[in-house]
């Protein structure tokens, strides 16, 4: 069964190299696909945050987090064995520690509910041109980087 996924992980600007980036999404499709099936394809989206912009327990914060949709009704186990693969490409691939990343593996349709709520955070007249934005940026850093990156602040 052919599945594709939009996967969101959030940095601190600067904290990651282009090659760990290159390094961490080969590791996360290859995690997808272990778990999922070899026909499982991932988008991965790269937001970035200036430092002091990202806050855990109300103190300044520059751990990543990561959305890692998943199919609906995933059970447990197979949740957890993803999650765990996720967290040790992070480990191994990034220089974070185990207790530095966040990672959100919810239902695809719970991700889905989520990226719409946040984007309804915005006006409804502003939305069109922050939409536009963001995909420009998108675009403009696949051709020049080869991957879909843009900031939190627009």
């Amino acid at each position: 069964m052919n599945q594709s996924f939009t996967v969101v992980c959030s940095v601190m600007e600067a904290k990651l190299s282009n090659q760990q980036k290159d390094q961490l999404e080969n590791e996360f499709l290859k995690n997808y696909q272990d778990v999922f099936g070899t026909s499982t394809r991932i988008k991965i989206l790269w937001m970035s945050f200036p430092e002091g912009q990202a806050y855990v327990a109300g103190k300044p914060s520059s751990n990543p987090t990561m959305l890692a949709p998943v199919p609906d009704n995933t059970d447990q186990a197979k949740r957890s064995v993803f999650l765990y693969s996720l967290l040790e490409s992070w480990v191994t691939l990034s220089g974070y520690k185990k207790d530095q990343v966040v990672i959100s593996a919810a239902d695809q349709s719970l991700a889905d509910q989520f990226m719409k709520t946040n984007q309804q955070r915005v006006s409804s007249l502003k939305r069109p041109l922050m939409m536009a934005k963001i995909i420009t940026r998108l675009i403009r850093s696949k051709i020049q980087v080869g991957r879909l990156e843009s900031s939190i602040n627009l």
